[in-house]
């Protein structure tokens, strides 16, 4: 009988030879089939990215080199690629390029708008004021009615256009407001043409006033009404009179020496502008005449004085030419006066080449008292006219009575 080992005996100890795991057949099966999932992908992605192309005849300088794996994922690499349409190039900064029915492109300017035209309306004929109502306009802009370009474009601020419309056929216009780069926007149902009489300004009569002002002027044009504005050289002119359609009477305000436009603003309406219409020239003034009472006959001299008297200078009497006129300075001027009828004398001096200047009530024809009178008549002369006055008596030193009877010894 065998005993129990002791304390310090060991049994012997026998381990088992380690076991080595085999690679499982589904484990196996698993990447394949992964691998295989990754292959298709490429080829896929490759598919797909030829296919994609923008152009079955464009041609690539290089052809793909090799397939890279990165991840699981698939990426090209040396591939060549035709430009896409993020490549090609862009138009301008707020221009798009639409395509029109017929192949044509129009460039649309996306920061161009129009919202209204005043007046809405215009006559057939053309040549009436417009303001166009909008954004995004700048120096060097064109506008076009009904494909006719607008003979005048005036860029108030950056939203509002003045315009000269073209001439029209009657109905509906499109209007197209362009930039200076080309790209433009058109607009329908903004604007019209109507068969009527245009609102223009024709002529001035006269052309051309003195500086101080006070010029009556008449203006002629069509499609004035009442309430009309007068404006020249930006000066509100003053008693404005609308006498009909065609014609308007008006008086100018000071305005210094230039060449201005004549601008007629009926209400709630643009301005009709005739540019360079009305000249301010310099013209002499008249302060006074001396003396101021003349005889009726003429022929006294008489001082004049002013400014702005130039050689050459006439002047007139109530219309009559004075004579001899001497030139004393640029404030001073003599002249002999012509006869006229009694009242008040309106005193006019023109310069050669301007304005005439004149002054009303400057002087006065009046009848004046003979410098000599003839002595008065005695009482008994006046009694008697008829009566003879007898001789004086020498010896008495007294007249003798009347009837010639001798005086008493």
């Amino acid at each position: 009988m065998t005993s129990a080992p002791g304390p310090d005996q060991h049994a012997p100890t026998h381990r088992p030879p380690p076991h080595r795991r085999r690679p499982s057949v589904f484990r196996v099966a698993g990447f394949l089939i992964l691998a295989a999932a990754v292959v298709a992908g490429v080829t896929v992605g490759i598919v797909a990215w030829l296919s994609s192309s923008p152009s079955p005849d464009a041609t690539m300088s290089e052809q793909v080199s090799e397939v890279q794996f990165d991840d699981g994922s698939a990426t090209l690499a040396d591939a060549a690629t035709n430009p896409s349409p993020s490549d090609a190039p862009s138009p301008p900064a707020g221009e798009t390029t639409d395509d029109a029915t017929d192949g044509a492109s129009t460039i649309v300017d996306s920061s161009i708008q129009i919202s209204e035209l005043t007046p809405s309306d215009g006559a057939t004929v053309g040549g009436e004021a417009v303001v166009i109502t909008g954004a995004g306009f700048r120096e060097g802009m064109r506008v076009r009615f009904a494909d006719r370009d607008a003979p005048s474009v005036q860029v108030l601020n950056e939203n509002k256009l003045r315009v000269i419309i073209p001439s029209g056929t009657p109905g509906d216009a499109t209007v197209e407001v362009g930039s200076p780069t080309g790209a433009s926007v058109v607009v329908e149902g903004v604007f019209a043409y109507v068969d009527r009489p245009p609102r223009v300004v024709m002529a001035i009569r006269p052309s051309s006033g003195t500086q101080e002002g006070g010029t009556p002027v008449t203006i002629v044009g069509t499609g004035f009404v009442p309430g009309a504005r007068v404006v020249i050289g930006g000066e509100q002119a003053a008693e404005v009179t609308v006498v009909d359609s065609t014609r308007i009477t008006a008086l100018t305000a000071a305005h210094p020496e230039g060449i201005v436009d004549v601008i007629v603003r009926n209400p709630g309406m643009p301005a009709a502008i005739l540019p360079g219409a009305y000249e301010y020239v310099r013209a002499p003034t008249i302060w006074g005449v001396e003396p101021f009472t003349i005889p009726y006959e003429g022929g006294v001299t008489v001082t004049v004085t002013g400014t702005g008297f130039e050689p050459g200078i006439q002047v007139g009497f109530n219309g009559v030419a004075g004579r001899d006129v001497t030139l004393v300075d640029d404030r001073r001027l003599t002249v002999v006066a012509p006869p006229g009828i009694p009242g008040p004398i309106t005193v006019a001096v023109l310069n050669p080449g301007q304005p005439m200047a004149s002054l009303e009530g400057a002087a006065v024809y009046d009848v004046l008292p003979d410098p000599t009178p003839e002595p008065l008549p005695s009482p008994s002369e006046a009694e008697n006219p008829d009566a003879e006055t007898p001789p004086a008596d020498p010896a008495a030193g007294a007249p003798a009575p009347a009837g010639g009877a001798p005086a008493a010894g």
